[in-house]
């Protein structure tokens, strides 16, 4: 029972670190725009497998797609996400402008070709999707092993020094027991798949009183949300302008109260990160690495691995653990039972 609960209180102290660094992992992605720079490339090498052209003739035609008003933020920044429909859109709305400011005459060539071979775009889209997606999680693992390498040797984050530490410190162990349990009981609000729109366009038909005619499907864009929204509104004959206004209103409301609970929770598990670090990521030998033993570099190196595997694999590992922990304790509850009874 002494290592189980010692496994559950070190699996606790990794998942804070691990959730951090999936904060951090979300703001370089966020502040980068990795998901739009993504898109870019995946766009860039459908177009240029299709149409090869120029490279940068294709990098021009794919940014004014990208940063097209109604599917990008601002004018300044690459669109995350694009529906085929909208991409085969702008394709033509590109086609039919004239040679101005905005468009070269070499841009707007290449987008009448482009135009000519819509199906070939159209059969091979899922597929650049697909390559876009391997390559967004393959650099999305790459940060968060670097940030998890960053964290570990900044804080000299020892894994066998901390869980000998828990070992041997019963009072530690029940304290980083109960946040673990904690933690666990905050999962859901801090690793579920979420989605604004369709959490948004749920609470629109809760509040009119009105039944959709298809199961809400998860949206990659508002745009999208909206177009599913009039189509359902055109079946039932219900005004659209009205509910499209209601729709905005409760999506920015939700997304407040959502993105409000989220720092909650995040400055929860920066008070408890804090609150262990003294006791737990120990600087004895301060930055002098001449005099660190070699169990210190392998507990750092330990640290990184585990802190890659990220936080939804330490929700698992510790859920298990708890689980058997009270198996365990209903075993050995049992066990001392029969015992009294025998004895009587």
């Amino acid at each position: 029972m002494n290592y189980i609960e010692t496994l559950i209180a070190f699996c606790g102290i990794i998942l804070l670190v691990s959730l951090i660094i999936t904060t951090v992992n979300q703001m370089i992605i966020s502040l980068f725009n990795l998901r739009g720079r993504n898109l870019k490339w995946g766009l860039k090498l459908l177009f240029n497998e299709i149409k090869p052209e120029v490279s940068a003739t294709i990098d021009l035609a794919v940014n004014k797609i990208l940063k097209y008003p109604l599917i990008s933020k601002t004018k300044y920044r690459l669109a995350p996400v694009i529906r085929l429909e909208e991409l085969n859109k702008l394709i033509v709305k590109f086609s039919k402008l004239a040679v101005s400011d905005q468009i070269t005459e070499k841009e707007l060539k290449y987008f009448k070709s482009l135009v000519l071979i819509k199906k070939e775009i159209t059969d091979w889209f899922d597929n650049a999707g697909d390559r876009m997606s391997e390559r967004f999680a393959l650099y999305s693992r790459y940060i968060t092993i670097g940030v998890a390498a960053i964290l570990a040797i900044s804080f000299q984050m020892d894994s066998i020094y901390i869980f000998k530490s828990i070992l041997k410190d019963q009072e530690l162990k029940n304290a980083l027991i109960i946040q673990a349990e904690s933690l666990l009981e905050n999962q859901s609000g801090l690793t579920e798949q979420w989605n604004l729109y369709q959490v948004s366009l749920d609470s629109l038909g809760k509040e009119m009183d009105m039944e959709y005619y298809s199961p809400i499907p998860v949206f990659s864009s508002k745009a999208s949300a909206e177009s599913w929204l009039i189509t359902q509104l055109q079946i039932s004959g219900k005004n659209a302008d009205s509910l499209l206004v209601r729709f905005n209103n409760l999506s920015a409301s939700i997304n407040r109260e959502r993105l409000i609970y989220l720092d909650e929770q995040l400055s929860s598990l920066r008070a408890k990160l804090l609150n262990t670090m003294p006791e737990l990521f120990t600087m004895k030998y301060g930055w002098n690495m001449n005099e660190w033993l070699l169990s210190k570099y392998f507990g750092i190196l330990i640290s990184i691995i585990l802190l890659s595997l990220g936080a939804p694999f330490w929700f698992n590992a510790l859920k298990n653990l708890v689980n058997l922990r009270s198996k365990v304790m209903q075993s050995e509850e049992k066990e001392r039972t029969e015992r009294r009874q025998t004895t009587n």
